[in-house]
């Protein structure tokens, strides 16, 4: 009997660990020479278990563009083609309208921790370049705004570099993205919940 019980709270406290890991996602973008490659790196466990994963745009086959997925320090290879992932967010967008109050609390409790944006740019032409940097600031200047009223943004770093003479775009984007793993379970479960009973589910849940 007393063999059961510390099997049980063995289970709760594993169960704790497990809703209160903080689950960070590390978001490198580069675009160089006509080069694009998006870095993710998943860490648990302040950085304890580390999954990292490289993508990248290709052109494969007649010349179609293909998202590819690869695991770093793995044989893991996955290619999408552009259609395919324009269909996966058009079935999203009707998945978020049927969970968009699950997901709205989900979204609630993402915490923002870094977001840096080094970009080289030119159009050749000065005019429409400075016009291009305008815009451009305008336009990260209301990003930060939204994203530090939305998600507590910590850091936000830009640096914008014109060049007014010739045809360039060198991009560096890095940002850091937490949430703890328990939101991400709850939101699963209601969501869950939500198809079976065909309805929405009242109420809220924190810790």
């Amino acid at each position: 009997m007393s063999g059961l019980i510390y099997f049980f709270i063995a289970l709760i406290v594993i169960l704790l660990i497990i809703i209160f890991i903080n689950f960070e996602l590390d978001i490198k973008i580069r675009v160089q020479n006509k080069k694009n490659n998006i870095f993710l790196i998943i860490r648990l466990f302040k950085g304890l278990i580390r999954i990292r994963f490289n993508l990248s745009l290709e052109a494969l086959g007649k010349g179609a563009l293909h998202l590819i997925i690869r695991k770093t320090d793995s044989d893991f290879e996955h290619s999408l083609k552009l259609e395919e992932i324009f269909d996966m967010f058009k079935r999203s967008r009707i998945k978020y309208t049927k969970f968009s109050g699950h997901l709205k609390y989900l979204a609630s409790k993402i915490n923002i921790q870094n977001l840096n944006v080094d970009m080289k740019f030119g159009l050749r032409d000065a005019a429409q370049t400075a016009l291009a940097y305008g815009s451009t600031i305008t336009i990260l200047s209301s990003i930060k705004a939204y994203l530090l009223n939305k998600f507590g943004l910590k850091n936000f770093s830009i640096k914008l570099i014109p060049y007014f003479n010739d045809t360039k775009l060198d991009l560096v984007l890095g940002c850091i993205i937490n949430i703890r793993l328990g939101h991400i379970i709850i939101t699963g479960i209601r969501m869950l919940l939500h198809s079976i009973k065909g309805g929405d589910i009242g109420g809220s849940t924190s810790y």
